[in-house]
C-alpha cells in the first residue's frame, strides 16, 4: 500500500507540474478556471446520475471503494506535494518581468537562460548554469555581478545574511552555477562575498548594480 501511494505520488507530481504549466502558460487564467469548473460540474452530474439509478444496497457497496480511492488520492496528493517541494530552492524571489530580462548581457545561452528562469520561479535548475563573466583584469570570474543579481532578486537581499543563511546561499550558488565550466569553490565564495559586502558604497559597485538592474529589467533603486 505504501509503495503504491509513493508510486502514485510520483505520477501525480508529474501531473501537477503539467497542470501548473497548463494554467500558467498554455491557458489564460480566467479561461482555464471556467474550463475546470465546467468539466468538474459535468463529472459530478454523471456521478450523481449513475449512483441514483441503482438500489440503496449497491450504493452502499459502491461507497466503500470510492472512499478507499479518495483516501489513496489524498495520500498520493500530499506525497506529490512533498516530492515537488524537494525540487524547489529555499529562497523567495522578487517578481520580475520575464519579457524585460536581458540575460544575454550575462553571456547566457538558451539553456542557461531557461535554467535561470527556473530559479526565478523558485525551482532548482535542470543543469548548472555556466557563468562566464570575468572581472576587469579578465583573470577570474566576476563574483560581484552574481552577488548583485541575488541581492536584487532574493527578498530582503543578501547583505545581512546570518552564518547559517550564508551557508545555505553558498550551497545554492554551488549547486546552481558553474564558473567557466568548473565547480564553484566554497572558500572562494566566502572571500568574494566579504570583499563585495565591504565595497558596496564604491562607484564601481554602483555601476555593477545598475548593470544588474538593466539585466533584470527593473528600475534603478
Amino acid at each position: 500500500m505504501e509503495r503504491f501511494v509513493y508510486f502514485l505520488g510520483n505520477k501525480m507530481a508529474v501531473g501537477l507540474q503539467w497542470w501548473q504549466h497548463l494554467l500558467e502558460v498554455v491557458l489564460p487564467s480566467k479561461i482555464s478556471y471556467r474550463i475546470f469548473f465546467v468539466l468538474g460540474s459535468f463529472a459530478l452530474v454523471l456521478l450523481l446520475g449513475s449512483v441514483s439509478s441503482v438500489s440503496f444496497g449497491l450504493q452502499f457497496l459502491l461507497l466503500i471503494p470510492i472512499m478507499w480511492l479518495l483516501l489513496v488520492l489524498v495520500a498520493a496528493y500530499y506525497q506529490a506535494k512533498r516530492i515537488r517541494q524537494k525540487e524547489r530552492h529555499p529562497f523567495a524571489m522578487v517578481a520580475v518581468s520575464k519579457e524585460k530580462l536581458q540575460l544575454d548581457l550575462l553571456g547566457f545561452d538558451e539553456t542557461s537562460q531557461h535554467n535561470f528562469k527556473l530559479l526565478l520561479n523558485g525551482k532548482e535548475v535542470d543543469s548548472p548554469i555556466n557563468y562566464t563573466m570575468t572581472n576587469r583584469s579578465m583573470d577570474s570570474s566576476n563574483h560581484r555581478i552574481l552577488f548583485f543579481l541575488f541581492d536584487e532578486l532574493i527578498e530582503g537581499g543578501i547583505q545581512s545574511l546570518t552564518t547559517e543563511e550564508k551557508k545555505t546561499f553558498f550551497f545554492f550558488l554551488r549547486t546552481s552555477f558553474l564558473m567557466n565550466g568548473q565547480p564553484i569553490k566554497s572558500n572562494t565564495l566566502q572571500t568574494s562575498y566579504s570583499t563585495w559586502k565591504y565595497s558596496l558604497d564604491k562607484k564601481r559597485a554602483l555601476e555593477q548594480r545598475f548593470f544588474v538592474q538593466k539585466v533584470l529589467g527593473i528600475s534603478p533603486s
